[in-house]
């Protein structure tokens, strides 16, 4: 583990719960508290900003996980397809990845 965590700057964690349990692993990393879908969050243990929602001038919804029918990417897709209000961005991998381009 130690190998692959030499190209991380940080660990992001999505609640005070999640941080304590990274921070039990003794990570010589520092871990940044970046709460689920809370725009322009107030940084923790870092001078940069957190969000680039205030970048964008158009809101976006992330999905962020494997690109398998089981996980419901495929379902998003046609919505914001249709949904001009907002932008999906979509990161990851797997066997339904040529359907993920909007």
């Amino acid at each position: 583990m130690e190998r692959n965590l030499k190209q991380v700057d940080a660990l992001i964690a999505p609640s005070q719960f999640a941080k304590e349990m990274h921070g039990q692993w003794k990570f010589k990393l520092p871990i940044v508290l970046l709460p689920h879908f809370v725009a322009n969050a107030p940084a923790e243990n870092t001078s940069r900003p957190v969000s680039c929602v205030e970048h964008s001038e158009t809101p976006y919804f992330l999905f962020d996980g494997r690109l398998e029918k089981l996980k419901g990417a495929q379902t998003l897709v046609p919505i914001f397809r249709e949904y001009k209000k907002a932008r999906l961005w979509i990161a990851g991998t797997g066997s339904l990845s040529s359907i993920c381009v909007i």
